[in-house]
Formats: C-alpha cells, sequence, structure tokens
C-alpha cells in the first residue's frame, strides 16, 4: 500500500512521537476494520 509507505517516510522525516502513535492507533484500526488488506 502506497499509503503506508509515504506515512512512515513522514513519520520517519519529522521523527514527531504524537504523529507516530497517531498514525498507529490507525493502522490498528484499520487492520481490525480490513482484515487481509
Amino acid at each position: 500500500m502506497d499509503f503506508v509507505v509515504v506515512a512512515k517516510k513522514g513519520v520517519a522525516d519529522l521523527d514527531n512521537r504524537a504523529l507516530s502513535e497517531a498514525l498507529e492507533k490507525l493502522w490498528r484500526r484499520h487492520c481490525r476494520l480490513y482484515p487481509g488488506s
């Protein structure tokens, strides 16, 4: 998924812990709602 790659690069570039945690929560929620994607 291109979005994941872009998001991870963005987090790495910004090195923003709050943003990283927020993205992690969103990603885990996405994985629960859409298993196998």
